[in-house]
């Protein structure tokens, strides 16, 4: 789990002409299925680099309901045959314990590589249920106060329940619909990016 990212209050505004609010700089998704989707895949166009490899890393563990968002996330891409590699899956997680060995096999196995990382959070009670997208990489396990490698390029978090004491006892009595709400929408929004991506490389190379 990443840790929670408190940047002051919550303030309207737009980003990059998506019609996002911002939470003091940040962009704040709201995941509506279709419309929370294609935001986050329109903010990964502008800040993803479109010339270089991609690889995906879900961080989290299927032992715990809040902490399950990345694996979920990583499952339904796999499901959909997703064009780039990902690392972390309800069958496969990447959590504390081989974290490390995963992110020094990807520097090997895929040198050079943008990665994106995703992983769950917690926040203040309004943001529950958003996805977040940040232009830097997360920290897994700080509030739990596990001292983790920041993993990423940029990371897409989603905020799965109110920040607080007790950060594991929360993510036990997170809600699983929630949880499996929003990796369903965050799956479809970096599909959703990299499948136009993909599409526009193929595009250049015909022409």
């Amino acid at each position: 789990m990443e840790q929670s990212r408190k940047h002051g209050t919550r303030t309207g505004g737009n980003l990059h002409g998506l019609g996002t609010q911002q939470l003091s700089g940040y962009p704040h998704f709201t995941p509506q299925v279709m419309k929370g989707a294609t935001a986050l895949a329109n903010a990964l166009h502008l800040m993803v680099p479109a010339d270089r490899e991609l690889v995906i890393v879900c961080i989290g563990t299927d032992r715990s309901t809040g902490d399950a968002y990345g694996p979920l996330v990583g499952t339904a891409l796999k499901h959909e045959d997703c064009p780039v590699p990902v690392y972390g899956t309800i069958h496969e997680p990447v959590h504390a314990l081989n974290l490390e060995a995963t992110t020094d096999y990807i520097a090997i196995r895929h040198r050079g590589a943008y990665v994106i990382a995703v992983d769950a959070t917690l926040d203040t009670f309004d943001n529950v249920g958003a996805i977040q997208i940040y232009s830097s990489p997360l920290r897994p396990g700080a509030n739990a106060g596990k001292e983790l490698a920041a993993v990423g390029d940029c990371s897409v978090l989603g905020v799965v329940n109110v920040d607080g004491f007790l950060a594991q006892t929360t993510l036990q009595f997170t809600r699983l619909a929630l949880v499996m709400d929003m990796a369903e929408s965050t799956a479809a929004g970096l599909l959703q990016f990299l499948r136009s991506r993909v599409g526009q490389a193929s595009l250049t190379v015909i022409q």
